[in-house]
């Protein structure tokens, strides 16, 4: 009802351009955000809304409101910026990324926190934020973002390093972000071989809860390498590459100059994390069908 009451005299034309647009991002992540239900032996596929959905026995969905707005007892409060982005969604008004990107920390951070309680809820947030985050680039929202993302483009993403990269090069436009998401690349890659044969991942104790700037990339990229020497005899021959590959550029990346926010650099980390797992059981995935 607040929705309705805040838009009026949306041209036909822009309703059209926002459906093929949600369309469109819908089908190029279907595979990272689907959530498959045993239980049921159902497919949950992810839907861009401004409400987020939930169904009995299986997780939420999140929406756009999710990330901005709060529940108070019953009620829920929405953030006056969820207003702006409203109109800027229906109206092709423009959007602050860094905005954008600090409220979806907000919850990035708070599930990585309680990930012990709800080991799923970090990946979604970040996986369901980044699909809205490119819904948004896609209708050229962001501030000064006439040149960002291909339109239209249903191409699915890519399950690996450099084509991930490649595909997302608006939001990799800085070597410095490119490097803290090979940071958090190798980061999961030690944490799930010290939970492989600790039980405990000790080593998300370095991630100051996930609010990194460049000074502390380059301290957890020194105790990352040392610790992965440790566990050179774990590591597969891939993962090997992989190090061999991305230490350099991450070296290489700590020392050039930026001015990318503390919030870009987090969730860059926070989406390489991310990524790797992704990755990884795609890549086991193809390998059993095959």
């Amino acid at each position: 009802f607040l929705i309705k009451l805040h838009l009026s005299d949306v041209l036909p034309s822009r309703f059209r351009q926002i459906f093929d647009v949600k369309k469109s991002i819908e089908k190029k992540y279907k595979l990272l955000n689907r959530v498959f239900i045993k239980a049921k032996n159902k497919e949950i596929n992810f839907r861009i809304n401004f409400g987020g959905f939930y169904e009995k026995g299986s997780p939420p969905m999140y929406g756009i409101k999710d990330y901005f707005s709060q529940k108070v007892k019953t009620d829920t409060i929405f953030h006056p910026y969820f207003f702006k982005i409203l109109e800027a969604v229906f109206y092709g008004t423009s959007l602050n990324k860094d905005t954008i990107l600090k409220s979806f920390m907000e919850k990035v951070v708070s599930a990585f926190k309680n990930i012990k309680e709800n080991p799923n809820d970090f990946t979604r947030h970040v996986k369901t934020s980044f699909t809205i985050y490119q819904f948004f680039n896609e209708l050229k929202l962001f501030n000064s973002n006439t040149m960002e993302g291909k339109s239209n483009d249903t191409t699915e993403i890519a399950f690996n390093i450099q084509g991930f990269i490649e595909q997302h090069s608006s939001f990799f436009d800085d070597t410095v972000k490119k490097g803290a998401f090979y940071l958090g690349f190798l980061t999961n890659i030690l944490l799930e071989k010290q939970n492989s044969h600790l039980k405990s991942k000790p080593f998300m104790n370095q991630l100051n809860g996930l609010n990194l700037d460049i000074d502390q990339m380059k301290k957890i990229h020194l105790k990352l390498m040392d610790k992965l020497y440790q566990y050179n005899d774990k590591l597969k021959g891939d993962e090997h590459k992989l190090i061999e590959l991305l230490n350099p550029l991450i070296g290489e990346s700590l020392i050039s100059k930026t001015g990318i926010s503390r919030t870009e650099l987090s969730y860059a980390f926070a989406l390489g994390m991310v990524m790797q797992k992704e990755f990884f059981w795609h890549k086991l995935n193809t390998q059993n069908k095959n």
